[in-house]
C-alpha cells in the first residue's frame, strides 16, 4: 500500500520540528539585523540585501528539512509550522533588538568610529614624520656629497690619498 500522508503522530512531530526551525530562523534574522546595523550604521540602508540573503538561507534550510524529513514532499502543516515559529521568534526578539539597535549599538558604533578616526589620525601623523625624516636624510646626503670641507679623505689621482693631520683638523674648527 502506498503511504500518501504520514501518520498523525509523524505530522505532529514534523509540525513541532518545523516550529523549532522557524524559531531558529527568526533568531537568525534578528542576528542579521544586528550585523547589518553594525556594518552599515542604519537599519534601513541594506534592508533589501539583508532580506534577500535571509530568504536564500531560509529556502536552503527548508529545502533540506523537507528533503530529509518528508523525502522531498512539501507538507502544508510543516510550512505553516515554520511560518508560525518564525513569526513567534520575530515577535519575541523584535522589541529587544529594536531597543538594542536604538540605544546600545548606536553608542557602540559612535565609540568605534571615534576610535577608528583617532587611529587614522595617529597613523597619518606617523607617516608624515617618516616622510619628513626621509626628506631630511636626503638633504643631509646631498649636502655631505658637496661639502669637501668635512671630508677627511681626499682623492687626488685615484691612487694617492692624503689624510689631513689631526692638528690641521683642529685648527680649521671642525
Amino acid at each position: 500500500m502506498i503511504d500518501y500522508l504520514p501518520k498523525t503522530s509523524e505530522q505532529l512531530l514534523g509540525f513541532i520540528y518545523s516550529v523549532g526551525i522557524g524559531l531558529a530562523l527568526g533568531f537568525v534574522y534578528g542576528l542579521l539585523r544586528i550585523l547589518f546595523f553594525i556594518l552599515s550604521g542604519s537599519d534601513k540602508k541594506f534592508t533589501l540585501t539583508r532580506d534577500i540573503i535571509f530568504l536564500l538561507f531560509c529556502l536552503t534550510v527548508t529545502f533540506f528539512f523537507f528533503l530529509i524529513r518528508y523525502n522531498g514532499k512539501v507538507m502544508f502543516f510543516a510550512v505553516a509550522g515554520e511560518l508560525l515559529g518564525g513569526y513567534g521568534a520575530f515577535k519575541l526578539t523584535d522589541s529587544f533588538i529594536s531597543y538594542l539597535i536604538r540605544k546600545i549599538l548606536r553608542k557602540l558604533r559612535k565609540r568605534i568610529s571615534c576610535f577608528v578616526l583617532s587611529v587614522r589620525r595617529k597613523a597619518r601623523s606617523f607617516v608624515r614624520k617618516i616622510q619628513n625624516c626621509k626628506k631630511n636624510i636626503i638633504k643631509v646626503k646631498k649636502i655631505s656629497k658637496n661639502d669637501l670641507h668635512n671630508r677627511h679623505n681626499i682623492v687626488y689621482n685615484q691612487s694617492v690619498t692624503e689624510c689631513p693631520l689631526q692638528e690641521e683638523i683642529r685648527n680649521r674648527g671642525d
